[in-house]
Parts: structure tokens; sequence; C-alpha cells
């Protein structure tokens, strides 16, 4: 017996997705513009902030395809 989500879960689920999407896009941009404030070296901040924006993109994706993950299974 699978219990299916309620769609107020769903929601909220959206919204910690794209909220996690936001933060690490902006983490990777804060980290690799203030890289010498934070006193790490340039490539090493351009590694990091690649990381973020990547963990970015996947969420972004993952939300962009949630209801088709989400499909009840027949």
């Amino acid at each position: 017996m699978s219990e299916q989500p309620t769609p107020g879960a769903n929601r909220t689920a959206k919204i910690i997705f794209g909220g996690m999407a936001l933060v690490s896009v902006l983490l990777g941009l804060v980290i690799y513009v203030f890289a010498d404030a934070f006193g790490i070296e340039p490539e090493v901040a351009a590694l990091i902030a690649i990381a973020f924006l990547l963990a970015g993109v996947i969420d972004y994706i993952l939300l962009r395809n949630w209801d088709r993950f989400m499909r009840p299974k027949s």
C-alpha cells in the first residue's frame, strides 16, 4: 500500500528545491566574485563555484521535472 504525496507536500518540496537551487547559484557566484576577500586562490574558487552552479542546475532540472517523477505508478 503506497501512499501518494499530498498536493501540499509536493508544493513544499518544490519550494525547498527551488530555494536550494537559488542558494546554490548565489553561493557559487559569491565565492567566485569574493575569492580574494575569502583568501581562496582563484583556481580553487572557480572549482568550488562550478560545483555550486552544477548543484543549482541539477536542482532546477529536478524541479522542472518534478511532476514527471512524482506521477503515480500504474
